[in-house]
C-alpha cells in the first residue's frame, strides 16, 4: 500500500509531496495548503473535494479543514477501546494522540485544547462548527477517515491499534 507525506522544504519555503515507498517526489509547492491538496488527491479525490467544500461553506473553520486533510493523509487513526471512541494523532508530534468520542446526540467530542476552547467562546464569536456542531481538526479528520479511508483496500490508510 502507498503512503503519502508532505515535507517542509525548510528555508526555501517549499513543500514537497512524496510517496514514501521509493521516496518518489509527486510535486513541489510554495503554499502548504496546495501541497496538502495534492497529497489528498493521491489518497482520495473525494476527501479532497470534501475539504474544499468545508472551506467554502464553513469559513468559521479557519483552516481546520485543510489541517484535517493533512491528518487524513497521515492516516493514523486507532480504535480507543470502545464503540464510538477513536484516537487521532497530533498533527506534528507522532506518538501523541487525542481521543475523539461519539455521544448519543450524534456529536463528536475531542480531548484537544482547540475543541475545549471553542466550546466556551463568548457570545458573538464565531465557533468552528458544521451545521451547529462544534468541531476541531481531529473531529474533521476522523469524519474524513470514516467516510473515505476506513474500508477501502486500495487506500493507504491503516487503522492502527495503540
Amino acid at each position: 500500500m502507498q503512503k503519502i507525506m508532505v515535507l517542509d522544504g525548510g528555508s526555501y519555503g517549499r513543500y514537497r509531496v512524496m510517496r514514501v515507498e521509493g521516496m518518489e517526489e509527486l510535486g513541489r509547492f510554495s503554499a502548504w495548503r496546495d501541497a496538502v491538496l495534492c497529497a489528498l488527491d493521491q489518497v482520495s479525490g473525494q476527501a479532497r473535494a470534501q475539504v474544499e467544500l468545508w472551506e467554502k461553506q464553513y469559513p468559521a473553520l479557519n483552516g481546520r479543514a485543510i489541517r484535517a486533510g493533512h491528518l487524513f493523509v497521515l492516516g493514523d487513526f486507532a480504535n480507543a477501546g470502545g464503540v464510538g471512541s477513536w484516537l487521532v494523532r497530533h498533527e506534528f508530534e507522532s506518538g501523541c494522540y487525542y481521543k475523539v468520542t461519539g455521544i448519543d446526540s450524534g456529536s463528536l467530542l475531542c480531548s484537544c485544547d482547540d475543541y475545549a476552547h471553542s466550546l466556551f467562546l463568548p457570545a458573538g464569536k464565531s465557533r468552528p462548527s458544521l451545521d451547529g456542531l462544534v468541531v476541531c481538526k481531529h473531529i474533521l479528520a476522523l469524519m474524513l477517515w470514516l467516510d473515505y479511508g476506513s474500508d477501502t483496500e486500495e487506500n493507504p490508510h491503516v487503522m492502527v491499534d495503540h
